[in-house]
């Protein structure tokens, strides 16, 4: 996706797909400010908002159009928590 990390959103779904199928993940496209980019894979979502997550529309409404209970966090945290992870494994 590219971009600045702190803008990357990653919601990660209790179920392999959303609520709905490929019907409810076009929903989770709808409406976007410019320049957004959303991304499904399995049950990972990755919202790029690079006018800030607090503007986004996609990221304020998703938790209800995705129809599954789902986790949120932004990319620098992903991060973080796979390098901390990976320090417990060695």
């Amino acid at each position: 996706m590219g971009g600045d990390e702190a803008s990357i959103l990653l919601f990660r779904g209790a179920t392999p797909r959303p609520a709905g199928g490929p019907a409810r993940a076009d929903r989770l496209r709808g409406p976007a400010a410019a320049g957004e980019r959303l991304e499904i894979s399995g049950r990972s979502a990755y919202l790029h908002s690079p006018n800030g997550l607090g503007r986004s529309r996609r990221a304020a409404r998703f938790d209800r159009k995705v129809g599954a209970p789902a986790t949120a966090r932004n990319w620098n945290t992903v991060v973080r928590l796979a390098d901390l992870a990976r320090a417990a494994a060695a």
